[in-house]
């Protein structure tokens, strides 16, 4: 794979933006294949799957949407693993790291996704000039990595209290999403639970809903085995017993 990526790629100009490697560069380079067949930054975008959903409606338009998940698999997990090493060398990185964290109140994923989606504008910009990424400031002033560091350590270094803060509140969401998930399911085995029964016909009195197959054997006599397809319930010891269905307990949920 490292021949291949060199004799397809020999100026290596994707390894110069920072976070990106040789394996990395590899599979930008191959699944992007020809670069030129994306007209727009738009297009790219859209085809990395790393911008969010849209809903909209007349004149709304909602905010904070997930991700598409377009784009293929591999170059989303490269573009997340390149973001989290860029935004520590690469100052405008960092910007957009410490914008979402601080200002908008992601959480630190959220945060790397959107650095994601802005490396990924860099990796289709040097790949269609074919030229090396040079590191800049926030103002386009050219910068050494050395002093890249200094400024994203000066500038845009997260609190440690904002980062706690937004650990915080993503996980109440998790917890709030699971028990409403719970909720659900409990509303799904209730409502399948008032529907056993036979339908009505037309005219006729609904019949009372019946729920439960059970054995009738003697106490002394040992548990027999269920019957089989090609048995009758009498064969085997059990035999149909209507329950009337009630309306089971929130202990019995649990």
């Amino acid at each position: 794979i490292r021949g291949l990526y060199r004799a397809v790629h020999p100026s290596r100009n994707l390894e110069s933006i920072p976070g990106i490697g040789e394996q990395s560069a590899s599979v930008f380079v191959f699944f992007v294949h020809d670069v030129k067949r994306f007209g727009s930054q738009g297009e790219f975008r859209a085809w990395t799957g790393m911008i969010p959903r849209s809903s909209q409606s007349s004149n709304v338009e909602k905010k904070g949407l997930r991700l598409t998940q377009a784009g293929p698999s591999l170059v989303k997990a490269y573009a997340y693993l390149c973001a989290e090493s860029a935004r520590r060398w690469d100052p405008q990185i960092a910007a957009i790291y410490y914008d979402q964290m601080v200002n908008k109140g992601k959480h630190h994923t959220q945060a790397v996704c959107a650095c994601a989606t802005h490396l990924m504008d860099r990796v289709r910009t040097v790949l269609r000039e074919d030229k090396p990424y040079e590191l800049r400031d926030v103002d386009g002033r050219p910068v050494s990595k050395k002093e890249a560091r200094e400024i994203i350590a000066q500038r845009y270094t997260v609190p440690d209290g904002v980062r706690q803060q937004t650990n915080q509140r993503a996980r109440k969401a998790r917890e709030e999403k699971r028990e409403e998930d719970k909720e659900k399911r409990r509303s799904r085995r209730r409502t399948k639970g008032a529907d056993v029964g036979t339908s009505p016909q037309p005219g006729q009195a609904s019949p009372p809903p019946y729920l439960c197959i059970l054995p009738q054997y003697p106490a002394s006599v040992k548990c027999p085995r269920p019957a089989r397809s090609h048995e009758s319930p009498a064969s085997t010891g059990y035999s149909v017993v209507k329950v009337p269905y009630k309306e089971p307990t929130p202990l019995d949920m649990t």
